[in-house]
């Protein structure tokens, strides 16, 4: 299969947890999902192998927020054609607990550098209570509103292995969430 797009959505609550959407299509020339989504054995040995290997993949990233490590996980995988059995998409439900504090907050990634292999894009959105201060993002970044960033990165664009986004929550209420801190 060959990568043609990726999508990541990051919701970030003022509560403490960034909830992440990965979204990956692939050119699937052999329609081996579209095989697979009708066998729910194969098909769940499938979604297995994505999550632990992304659960590897994501364990290899250093994720700080306010200065204090935190470890992404996966929490569910699906597989689909989209409608085109020539299609086939991966998504990925991940969490990135965090302890808010009133006022600025700093998300900080370190991974591998690289060069990106497909076009992809990045949604960063914050509650409305809550704005964007600064960011530092591989590609091309706007901010349609105080509380969201679109990034964009073209493929064969160098990744330089490091990402921040400075957000601040002074306007939000506090309240408590159910999801254990790190």
């Amino acid at each position: 299969m060959r990568p043609l797009y990726g999508q990541g959505f990051f919701n970030v609550c003022a509560g403490g947890v960034i909830w992440y959407t990965i979204v990956f299509d692939y050119e699937d020339r052999e329609a081996l999902y579209s095989r697979l989504l009708r066998d729910p054995r194969l098909a769940g040995e499938e979604v297995a192998t994505l999550r632990a290997n992304m659960q590897r993949f994501l364990d290899e990233e250093r994720i700080l927020v306010n200065g204090s490590e935190t470890r992404a996980r996966v929490l569910h995988v699906y597989i689909d054609t989209r409608g085109e059995r020539r299609r086939a998409t991966a998504v990925f439900t991940v969490e990135i607990p965090f302890r808010p504090r009133p006022g600025r907050n700093v998300y900080e990634d370190y991974y591998e550098p690289e060069r990106a292999e497909y076009p992809y894009t990045v949604t960063w959105t914050l509650p409305p209570c809550a704005s964007i201060v600064s960011y530092e993002m591989p590609g091309r970044a706007s901010m349609p509103s105080p509380s969201v960033l679109e990034v964009r990165v073209d493929a064969g664009a160098r990744i330089r292995g490091y990402e921040s986004l400075v957000f601040d929550l002074s306007n939000c209420q506090p309240h408590h969430t159910p999801h254990p801190h790190p």
